[in-house]
This record gives structure tokens, sequence and C-alpha cells, in this order.
């Protein structure tokens, strides 16, 4: 271990090594163990995490721990190389980032959100007037009808409330840690907070995921942030590329799993934008890069997606097809995290 990591860490070289179990330094509930590290390393060559470490004074820091296979040798074995980076300063500015970007986000969304809101409050309106007309004109005669009136009035509520909470969960501050996430909930939030900005563009969402899909390692929150951030970004490359008279206006939501990516789930999500030009895709995921008028755009965006996939241990790629660009997005199964980490234990 060198000078550097000593003071980044806190412990003396020989303090850490004489340690019973080395994974007491680490935060319990702030990431991956050691041995879901050791046995990621072992599967793949290669590991990334970032986890809390307690210093040797009782303070608490964000470290990024690198591991990569540099030999392996006939008996199993292997020699690894790594490092450890301090990160906690990264990860409040990240943190603030993300809230930004979360409020950038629902400022963009807000007329269509209003939209959304609108359609069933005029629907309970409605309903409710005719109840009272019906009341009116028939007396107890009317009471099916009213019910039947109340009974949409109740679905609209829900509707409503629904967006709402999606709303009040969206824009709250989520610094906890990856999890399981059904990525069926996930994709129904960003396409409930969307919607109303792709209706309003003219631009049609189809969601094709199979019943059967996995749970992946990632956290609600910033997975529909980062999901509704894409379909943003396909409803204002469409709208551009559509004004030149192309056609039509769709986004779609694809994930498979399976033996084509063995551990992994991958989410594609395409559009009808013409694509991303070359000199773009160089660029595409630095943080302030955009190519949206003054005003119109932080480059917040992407940027944020691809910081959020890798704190889930996953990816963020971009591509063109005939039609558009398509961003996928890969993620660890979390059945397959969690019988590499039962690997893992019953190999030590």
């Amino acid at each position: 271990m060198s000078d550097s990591a000593e003071r980044v860490i806190g412990w003396g070289a020989g303090q850490v090594l004489t340690m019973a179990d080395r994974q007491l330094l680490f935060d319990p509930d702030g990431g991956p163990t050691r041995r879901d590290l050791y046995a990621e390393v072992a599967r793949s060559g290669q590991a990334l995490s970032e986890q809390r470490l307690r210093r040797q004074d009782g303070s608490w820091i964000w470290v990024r721990d690198s591991l990569r296979v540099v030999d392996r040798a006939p008996d199993g074995t292997a020699e690894v190389i790594g490092y450890m980076a301090d990160i906690t300063e990264e990860r409040r500015i990240r943190a603030g980032l993300q809230s930004t970007g979360r409020l950038t986000t629902l400022g963009e969304m807000a007329t269509g959100l209003a939209h959304e809101l609108n359609q069933p409050l005029a629907v309970m309106s409605l309903a409710a007037d005719n109840a009272t007309r019906a009341l009116r004109r028939n007396g107890a005669a009317a009471l099916p009808a009213v019910e039947e009136r109340l009974a949409r009035i109740g679905v609209q509520a829900q509707r409503a409330r629904a967006i709402v909470d999606h709303l009040r969960v969206f824009g709250r501050q989520d610094e906890g840690e990856a999890e399981a996430v059904s990525l069926a909930s996930a994709v129904e939030g960003a396409r409930v907070l969307a919607a109303g900005a792709l209706r309003e563009a003219g631009v049609a969402l189809r969601v094709d995921l199979p019943e059967d899909l996995p749970p992946v390692i990632a956290r609600l929150i910033p997975l529909e942030q980062a999901l509704v951030n894409l379909l943003l970004n396909a409803r204002d490359a469409i709208r551009s590329h559509h004004a030149e008279g192309a056609a039509p206006s769709l986004v779609v939501i694809r994930a498979a799993a399976g033996p084509a990516c063995p551990g992994m789930v991958r989410v594609a999500v395409s559009d009808t934008g013409g694509g991303i030009s070359p000199e773009v895709m160089e660029r595409l995921f630095e943080p302030f890069f955009t190519t949206k008028p003054p005003g119109q755009g932080t480059g917040l965006g992407l940027s944020l997606c691809h910081a959020t996939m890798k704190s889930f241990g996953g990816g963020i790629s971009a591509a063109n097809d005939p039609e558009g660009a398509v961003f996928t997005l890969t993620f660890r199964q979390a059945t397959a995290a969690l019988d590499m980490a039962e690997s893992a234990v019953e190999a030590a």
C-alpha cells in the first residue's frame, strides 16, 4: 500500500494487513462489500465501486475502488492492481448537480404535467356536474347513474394522485445505495412524468418490456430521472429533425436479458430523431456540453445519466440506427449480483 493510500484512508499498511476483517473499515450500508468487489474482479477481470470508509479518527469518507487483473496463473490465482481515491467532494458536487438536473427536468416538463393533471380534473368536474343534474332531475331514481359517475371520479382522482406522487418522489433528494429495483416500475414512473411533454410535441411512446424481466441493481429515483432525461432528449431530437419534414415521431423503450447478456439487463431507448453526428458523439457525456440554443439546455442531462449508471455498477452507451439514436442502459441483474456474493462467501 502506497504512502498516498495511507494518507487517504488514515490507516497504516501494517494496521490494514493485520486486521482480522478489513470489511469493518467500510460502511455495511455504503455500497458493495469487499467480497462483492473481489467476486466481480474474479468474474470479469475488473471491478469498480464506490464505498464509505471509516478513517482511523472515526470520520467517514467516500472512496472509489478500482481493481483490474493483469495476469492469471495456471493455478487459478491472479495478479491484481488497483487504486483507491477519495471522492467525498466529488460525491457532494454530484449530489448538487443531480438536484439541479432534477429541477431543470421538472421545469421542462411543467406544461405537459399541467396538461396531464388538467385531464383527470376536467373529467372529475364533468362527472360531478352530471351527477348533480341527474339527482336534481330524477332524485333517488338517478342513484345508479350517480354511482357510476362517482366511480369515474374515483378513478380519475387516483390518476391525478399517481402523477402528484411521482412528482413528489422525483423532486426528493436521493442519497441511498443501489438495491434491487423493478425496471417496469421505473419505466412506468418515467412514462407518467414525461407523457405530457411527449404528447404535447406529438411524439408517441411505445414500451416493450418482457414480463419475466428480472430486477436490476439501481436506485429508483435517479433511474427514473435518467429515463426521463432520455425521453425528453428524444423528444427534442425528433422535434428538431421533423421540422425538416421527416416522419414518424416515435420513441421506443425495449429491454432484454438472458444468454445474449448473461448476468446483465439492457434497456434501449430509441428515437426517430435522425441520429447523432460524429463530432457530437465524441462529447456526448461531457458535463455542460449541449447542442441546444442558449437558455434551452444545461448540458447536465446525459452526463448525469452516465454518472448515475456508473454508480449502479452499470453503464450507458449511444449509437445510431437508420431512423435515429439508440441509448442503451446496462444494468447488473439483482439475482446475478446476489448469486455472485453468495459464491464469494462460500469460497472465502
